[in-house]
C-alpha cells in the first residue's frame, strides 16, 4: 500500500493553559437548580412546583425536603414545571435534586395544615451508617469509605454538594450524585469518590458534603462527611469565559501538549474568504451526520472520521468543473459568528476538571482498534508506534478508483493498484495555534461502489474532490460539544485562490450506549432502560475509570458504558471480549461503512491471509443485530405514522417526536444533536417514514447468518423490488429523492398505499409529494423507486465502458448522485438528513447556501454558477427547469415556451396555471413591471395570473 505522506510530519507541540477554561469548568459548564414557585392549590387538590437550571438536559426531581423517599415527580428543561394531584401527605417543604448534584429546597404556600412531615419531624435513623473525613489536594480526588451495618441487603444513595461554592467561585468539586451502592447484609464497606477542581477563588481550606439518603428507604440526616481540600489557588486568574467563536481546528488534547500557551490564547486565525467571482466551489459533507465516540478504550463503534465532497466551476454561460490538474481543494477550520451553540453556556462538555480541552483518546488505541479493518500489518505503516505521533492524522482511505478501474478505464481489467492517503486537522503541525489549510488529496472521476455484489455500479463522471477521514472530533478549541463544526474550503488554480465556501463537517460524540447501559445516568422518560441489563456480574460506574477526575465526566460514563456492554455480551453469548480491549463491534458484525476497499465480509474461512482477526462470516451485520434485537425487546416505542388534518397538519408530530427520542436517538444522535434537521424534518417527516420501523432496518441479508450458518448472505435478488424477497443491504439500499418526489404536477405514482402529502407546511395545496417513502403495508418497507425521474436520482446504467453493471436499473444512492451537467446532487440540495433549509436560519448547516447564492434553500440561483450570462428561454436547467433568478426569461420570451409546449409549463405550474408546491418561489421576488406583477413573498406558489392572464 502506497503512502501520500503528509508533509510536514513533524509536530511543533505546545501546551494549552491548564487554566483557560477553568472558570467554565467550575461555573457555567455545570450547572444549578432553583425552584421558583411550590404551591399547594386546596381547591384542584394539586401541589403545583416550578423553577429553572442553566442546563435543560439534566433531570430535576422533586422530593419531600423532609422525607425524600416521597417522590413528587421529575422534569427536564430550563424551565421544568411539575404537578401531582393527591399527595399523600401534602409536604411542608419541596427539595429539587438535579442529576448533577445541585439541589434547592422551598416551602410549600397554602401549605394545609396536615403537612407532613414538618421541619421539627426527626427523621427515621438507620444504625450503623458511618462516613470518614478526608483532606485532599486541591485537583485531586477525595474518596470516601461508606460503611453500613444492616441485617438485609441495603441500598444507598450518595449525594455530593458544595458546602462554599458560590456565583464568583464556582464549586469546588466536579458534580456526582445519586450514585447508588448496594450493601450485602452484615457490615460492608464502599469507596465513593469525587473530583475537586481548582477554582478562582483562593479560600484557605474548602469544604463539600458528601450526604447519604434513602438507606432502608429512610432519610439519614446526621450521617455526612466532609472533605477538607487544600487550597492551591496559585496560578493567575483564566479568562472569564472562552471567546465567543467556536472553531474546531484539531483533535489533540489541550492537556497533552508540552509547552505552555498563555491562557490569554485566543481562536486560530481563519483563512480570508476571497475571490467567487469568475470561479465557485460547491462544497458538502456526504452524511449529514458522522459520528466519533467519547471514548475508544475499551470499546469503539465508528472513529473520528469526516467525508468532504467539493467541486470546481469556472462560471459562464457553460460552466466547466475542473479536475485535480487544473485545480487544488484544501478545507481549514472556520468559525460562524452566529453559531448557534454560543449561546448555549452548557456546551462546554470537552472541557476537563484541570480546565484543559479534552479532544479524544482515538490515538491511544487507533492501530490496535482498527487495525483488523486492513490488511495484516497495514495500518502500523501508517501509524507511529508511539500514539504521540499520530495525533490530528486520520485512518489511511484507499482510492477505490484506482483500486477497481485503474488507468486504462475498465474495470477489473489487471492495471489496478492500491494506494491510500491520510487527511489530517489544520491544527496538526501547532495545535491550537495553527489553521494550514490542507489538501484534499482525492480525485474521482468515476467512483465503484461495491461493484463485485450484485447490488454495485460505478457512479460515473462525478468530478469532485475528496478529502476522506479528516478526524475531527466532537469538541470545538474551547471545550464546546459542537455536533457543527464548519470548514472553509478553497480553491487554487495556478496559486490563486478563486472560490470559497464554508461548510458543515458534522460530528457528534452522543451516539453513545449511555442512556440505556449507564448505571451513572439516572433514569429518565427519555430513557428506555435504566441500568446495564447484566444478568449477572457487577455494574461499572465512573469509578471504574482510572482516568476519573482527568477526562469529562461523560468520558468516564462512557468508559463505565462499555464495560458494561462487554461484560453482558460475554455473559449471553460466552464471548471474552472484556479481556479483548479495544473492541470494535465491526469487527465481527460488518458493515459497509468500514469496509473501506468495498471487499465484503472476511473472515478466516474466505480469507485467511487477510482477515486480520474479522470474524464477521460467522455474525450477522451491525445493522442486523442492534436494529433487530433492539427492536425485540420492546424498550423502543415505534415511531406512529403521520396523522394529517384537513388543513396538511400532523396532528400526532408531538406523539412522534416522543418516540423519535425514545426510539432512534437513543442510538443516532440524538437527543441533543438531533441530526435529522432539514427539509423533510421541517415538513415533519422523521426516520421512520423513510426507513421503516427497527424491524425492517435490522431484517438485512445477513439475518440468516450464524456460527452454525457460516456465510448465509442472501445476495441474490433486488431489494427495490417489493416482490422479491431479497432483504436490505444496509448503507448500500436507501430510500432517494425519488421515493417521496415521484413526480411532478401531471406525472407522478398514483395508487393503493402511498402517504400523500395534502399540504406545506405555509399551508399551500400539495396533493404531489409524499411523506412515506415506501407503501403502506409493505413489510420490507421498500423505498418506491418512481417512474417519472424529474426529482428522483439517476438510475444505474447498463453498463461502465463496457462492463455491466450488477445493479443496473436501481436508483443510484442520493450521496454519489450528480445531474445538470454533472454537478453533485449534495452540492444544490446539502447533505443527506440535512437538505437544506435548516429550520434555524443561524445554523451552520446553511451558511453554505447562503454564501454561494444569497438565501439559504436548495440552489436555484442560477447566477450562482453562469453569473450574468444570459441564458435565453430554455427548459434546460435542473429538472427541467427554466432559468431562475433572472428576469429576462420572466420578462420575455417565456410565453412562446407556454405556446408550444403548454404541459412543461403545467408540470410544475399546475394543470390550471394556478401553480404548485413545485413553483414556489425560493426567496422574496420583484414581478413589478412585468405586467401587473408586484413583490412576491418567499414560499409563495407561481402563477399565471400574477402577471398576466391564464394562458394554460
Amino acid at each position: 500500500m502506497a503512502e501520500r505522506v503528509l508533509t510536514p510530519r513533524g509536530r511543533w507541540r505546545y501546551f494549552f493553559s491548564a487554566a483557560l477554561l477553568l472558570s467554565l469548568a467550575s461555573g457555567s459548564a455545570w450547572a444549578s437548580v432553583s425552584i421558583s414557585r411550590a404551591e399547594w392549590r386546596a381547591d384542584r387538590n394539586q401541589l403545583r412546583v416550578e423553577g429553572s437550571t442553566t442546563n435543560s438536559n439534566l433531570t430535576v426531581t422533586v422530593v419531600n425536603a423532609f422525607a425524600p423517599a416521597q417522590v413528587i415527580g421529575s422534569d427536564r428543561g430550563s424551565s421544568w414545571s411539575i404537578r401531582t394531584t393527591g399527595p399523600s401527605p401534602v409536604p411542608c417543604r419541596v427539595r429539587a435534586t438535579q442529576s448533577d448534584g445541585s439541589l434547592a429546597e422551598r416551602n410549600v404556600s397554602n401549605a394545609p395544615a396536615s403537612c407532613a412531615p414538618t421541619a421539627n419531624t426527626p427523621p427515621p435513623v438507620v444504625p450503623g451508617i458511618s462516613v470518614n473525613n478526608v483532606t485532599v489536594t486541591e485537583g485531586q480526588t477525595a474518596n470516601f469509605t461508606v460503611s453500613l451495618s444492616a441485617a438485609t441487603t441495603q441500598t444507598v444513595t450518595v449525594v455530593a454538594s458544595t458546602a462554599n461554592g458560590n456565583a464568583t467561585a464556582g464549586s469546588d468539586y466536579t458534580a456526582r450524585s445519586n450514585v447508588t451502592l448496594s450493601f450485602a447484609p452484615g457490615t460492608t464497606s464502599q469507596t465513593f469518590a469525587v473530583a475537586t477542581i481548582n477554582d478562582t477563588a483562593v479560600e484557605g481550606t474548602e469544604t463539600f458534603n458528601v450526604n447519604l439518603n434513602n438507606a432502608n428507604n429512610a432519610t439519614i440526616a446526621d450521617a455526612q462527611g466532609v472533605a477538607s481540600i487544600l487550597d492551591n489557588d496559585n496560578a493567575p486568574p483564566p479568562p472569564t469565559a472562552a471567546p465567543d467563536v467556536s472553531i474546531n481546528s484539531t483533535s489533540q488534547n489541550s492537556g497533552e501538549l508540552a509547552n505552555t500557551v498563555p491562557n490569554a490564547l485566543g481562536p486560530v486565525a481563519q483563512q480570508p474568504f476571497a475571490g467567487n467571482t469568475s470561479h465557485k466551489i460547491l462544497a458538502i459533507n456526504d452524511l449529514g451526520m458522522h459520528c466519533g465516540d467519547y471514548d475508544t478504550r475499551v470499546a469503539s463503534i465508528l472513529p473520528p472520521f469526516q467525508v468532504l465532497l467539493a467541486q470546481v466551476i469556472q462560471m459562464g454561460s457553460r460552466p466547466v468543473l475542473l479536475n485535480r490538474t487544473q485545480a487544488q481543494v484544501s478545507y481549514s477550520a472556520v468559525a460562524n459568528p452566529n453559531d448557534p451553540i454560543l449561546d448555549d453556556p452548557n456546551a462546554f462538555r470537552g472541557v476537563a476538571p484541570d480546565g484543559s480541552v479534552y479532544k479524544t483518546n482515538f490515538w491511544d488505541v487507533a492501530s490496535a482498534a482498527y487495525g483488523p479493518f486492513y490488511p495484516p500489518g497495514i495500518l502500523d505503516l501508517f501509524f507511529d508506534a508511539n500514539p504521540a505521533n499520530n495525533l490530528d492524522i486520520g485512518l489511511p482511505v484507499p482510492n477505490v478508483e484506482e483500486l477497481y478501474i485503474g488507468a486504462d478505464g475498465r474495470l477489473n481489467s489487471g492495471d489496478e493498484s492500491l494506494t491510500a492517503v491520510q487527511h489530517a486537522m489544520p491544527g496538526l503541525t501547532n495545535p491550537y495555534r495553527a489553521n494550514t489549510p490542507h489538501l484534499a488529496e482525492e480525485f474521482y472521476n468515476d467512483k465503484p461502489f461495491f461493484v463485485n455484489f450484485p447490488f454495485g455500479y460505478v457512479a460515473q463522471n462525478l468530478n469532485w474532490f475528496e478529502g476522506a477521514g479528516v478526524p475531527m472530533a466532537a469538541f470545538d478549541d474551547f471545550g464546546r460539544e459542537n455536533a457543527y463544526p464548519l470548514v472553509r474550503v478553497q480553491a487554487r488554480v495556478n496559486n490563486t485562490l478563486v472560490a470559497t465556501t464554508d461548510t458543515v463537517l458534522p460530528i457528534s460524540g452522543e451516539a453513545s450506549c449511555m442512556n440505556c447501559h449507564s448505571a451513572d445516568v439516572p433514569v429518565s422518560a427519555d430513557a428506555p432502560h435504566a441500568g446495564s441489563a447484566l444478568p449477572n456480574g457487577t455494574v461499572a460506574t465512573q469509578l471504574d475509570d482510572p482516568a476519573l477526575g482527568n477526562v469529562p465526566v461523560a468520558v468516564s460514563i462512557e468508559y463505565a458504558t462499555d464495560i458494561n456492554i462487554l461484560r453482558l455480551h460475554d455473559e449471553k453469548h460466552g464471548t471474552s471480549l472484556v479481556a479483548q480491549q479495544p473492541v470494535v463491534c465491526q469487527t465481527c458484525h460488518y458493515t459497509p461503512a468500514l469496509d473501506l476497499a468495498q471487499v465484503g465480509p472476511k473472515g478466516p474461512q474466505n480469507d485467511p491471509a487477510n482477515a486480520n482477526g474479522r470474524t464477521q462470516l460467522t455474525q450477522s451485520t451491525m445493522s442486523n443485530v442492534m436494529h433487530s434485537h433492539h427492536g425485540s425487546t420492546g424498550l423502543f416505542p415505534a415511531i406512529p405514522a403521520p396523522v394529517q388534518a384537513a388543513d396538511g397538519t400532523v396532528t400526532n408530530q408531538a406523539t412522534r417526536l416522543d418516540a423519535l427520542a425514545q426510539n432512534c436517538y437513543q442510538c443516532h444522535p440524538g437527543k441533543n444533536v438531533q441530526c435529522l434537521r432539514g427539509a423533510m424534518f421541517n415538513g415533519d417527516m422523521l426516520c421512520s417514514d423513510c426507513h421503516g420501523n427497527l424491524a425492517q432496518v435490522g431484517n438485512d441479508f445477513s439475518r440468516n447468518v450464524s456460527p452454525t450458518n457460516v456465510g448465509a448472505f442472501e445476495l441474490g435478488g433486488n431489494f427495490y423490488n417489493p416482490a422479491d424477497p431479497q432483504p436490505r443491504v444496509p448503507w448500500a439500499n436507501e430510500p432517494g429523492c425519488g421515493s417521496c418526489h415521484t413526480g411532478d404536477a401531471r406525472s407522478r405514482l398514483t395508487g393503493t398505499g402511498l402517504v400523500v402529502n395534502t399540504r406545506d407546511a405555509a399551508g399551500n395545496l400539495d396533493g404531489i409529494r409524499l411523506r412515506q417513502a415506501f407503501r403502506t403495508g409493505d413489510a420490507k418497507a421498500t423505498p418506491i423507486v418512481p417512474t417519472n425521474n424529474r426529482f428522483a436520482e439517476p438510475r444505474v446504467p447498463a453498463s461502465f465502458n463496457g462492463t455491466p453493471n450488477p445493479g443496473a436499473g436501481n436508483p443510484q444512492l442520493y450521496r454519489v448522485s450528480t445531474g445538470h451537467g454533472g454537478v453533485m446532487c449534495e452540492g444544490c440540495h446539502g447533505a443527506t438528513h440535512a437538505e437544506w433549509p435548516n429550520a434555524n436560519p443561524l445554523s451552520n448547516d446553511n451558511t453554505t447556501a447562503t454564501q454561494l447564492q444569497g438565501h439559504t434553500g436548495p440552489i436555484v440561483e442560477c447566477t450562482t454558477c453562469h453569473g450574468t450570462a444570459n441564458l435565453g428561454n430554455t427548459l434546460n436547467g435542473p429538472h427541467g427547469m427554466h432559468p431562475v433568478g433572472i428576469t429576462g426569461f420572466a420578462r420575455g420570451g417565456h410565453e412562446n415556451l407556454a405556446d408550444s409546449n403548454p404541459n412543461a409549463c403545467r408540470a410544475c405550474h399546475g394543470n390550471n396555471g394556478e401553480g404548485t408546491v413545485l413553483s414556489r418561489t425560493a426567496t422574496a421576488r420583484d414581478f413589478r413591471g412585468i405586467g401587473r406583477g408586484g413583490l412576491v413573498a418567499k414560499g409563495t406558489p407561481v402563477t399565471c395570473t400574477m402577471c398576466h392572464g391564464n394562458e394554460l
